[in-house]
């Protein structure tokens, strides 16, 4: 492939639509990385995955989203053989640690919902650590492949065409995106989508519990501490709430500061509950029905947008490179094209997963405004 030239009007385009690409993605994951460092209540377990997502995102915007906007513009590598290679190496080894940071958030969003009490005593910071660490080095390991067994052949390309680009050997592309792509694209859809099971089991079951305890048999069995409730309770969720924390959980942590949790602690709730609704009127059971439903259906959207944009950004890219490779060569500007939408992926990702979290947006609007 070679870069072709293009009318000037185009180029203006596309050096605007680039440098809102680079800012948004610098100042979102610049303001995400602050929010955490100057927020004490920021500072918690699930966060710090998040963290190691905005940097790897910060750092795309800095040492590759430039260059690549300057190769387009120019038509040309104006950089050098050096930087030509130090820049592919950054280029894929921050781009695959952004996705396996995704990755990584999605295990823990899959752990947090369906077994909430072992995660609750199990997080650490240094459990992160390990795992965010483990994350780059695979990361780092895909990305200097091409660098020490197709050096000579980025050299030629160079010279030939003034493309700074990796080496098109079939076994290596292909590889290379099975383990920065495929793999962790198909660990998250499998986790996201159990979540969602789960998440509708506990609203039938929340619904169970509403009907029983509205059931004078039930109440009464219920202040007698009797074993069925507290069975229950050491295994499923006690009310409706825990679908909307659930909710919370998938792309924020606002639930994780919560303390570790007992089944004794659940049924001790179910016995307030019980007390507290001979006192006060509940709504219908049609009505927390609906309200379960609702925040069912809002998980659900959630769990869309999550996936949808994560697989509207990259799967263009990692298709067509392995087709460019494989089988036959993909026009240049398409496959520039794909490479963007990919990169794009980089300022979406402060959006999605801290706007959703209200802490999050509070303490943006504290760093925009120095209030």
């Amino acid at each position: 492939m070679t870069l072709t030239g293009g009318p000037l009007a185009v180029k203006i385009v596309e050096g605007i639509v680039f440098s809102i690409i680079i800012i948004l993605s610098l100042v979102g994951n610049t303001l995400v990385v602050l929010a955490v460092y100057r927020h004490r209540s920021l500072r918690i377990v699930c966060n710090y995955y998040i963290v190691s997502l905005a940097i790897a995102d910060l750092l795309v915007s800095l040492f590759v989203l430039p260059f690549s906007m300057m190769t387009v513009m120019l038509d040309a590598w104006v950089f050098g053989l050096a930087w030509c290679q130090i820049w592919m190496t950054l280029d894929v080894f921050l781009c695959t640690s952004s996705i396996m940071n995704l990755c990584a958030i999605s295990v823990d969003r899959f752990r947090a919902i369906t077994t909430p009490l072992k995660y609750a005593m199990n997080r650490s910071v240094s459990h992160v650590v390990i795992i965010s660490g483990i994350m780059w080095l695979v990361s780092l390991a895909v990305a200097i492949t091409p660098v020490i067994f197709w050096s000579s052949s980025t050299s030629s390309l160079l010279e030939d065409s003034g493309m700074c680009a990796l080496p098109v050997d079939p076994a290596f592309v292909v590889t290379s995106s099975i383990i920065a792509f495929f793999v962790p694209c198909l660990l998250m859809i499998a986790c996201y989508f159990i979540i969602l099971r789960v998440m509708r089991k506990k609203v039938r079951w929340s619904n169970k519990v509403s009907d029983g305890l509205q059931n004078p048999v039930t109440q009464k069995s219920v202040q007698d501490g009797q074993t069925v409730q507290q069975n229950q309770a050491e295994t499923s969720p006690v009310t409706n709430n825990t679908t909307a924390k659930d909710s919370a959980i998938l792309v924020s942590c606002e639930t994780d500061k919560s303390e570790p949790s007992t089944a004794q602690d659940n049924t001790n709730t179910i016995n307030q509950q019980s007390k507290h609704m001979q006192k006060t009127e509940e709504p219908p059971v049609t009505v927390r029905r609906v309200t379960a439903t609702n925040k069912e259906g809002r998980a659900a959207k959630t769990l869309g947008i999550v996936m949808a944009v994560f697989c509207l950004c990259w799967i263009p890219f990692f298709v067509t490179n392995v087709v460019n490779s494989v089988f036959y060569e993909v026009n240049i500007d398409l496959f520039l094209a794909f490479v963007w939408l990919g990169y794009f992926n980089s300022m979406l990702n402060p959006l999605l997963y801290t706007c959703f979290n209200m802490e999050f947006r509070s303490a943006f609007k504290k760093l925009l405004f120095c209030s």
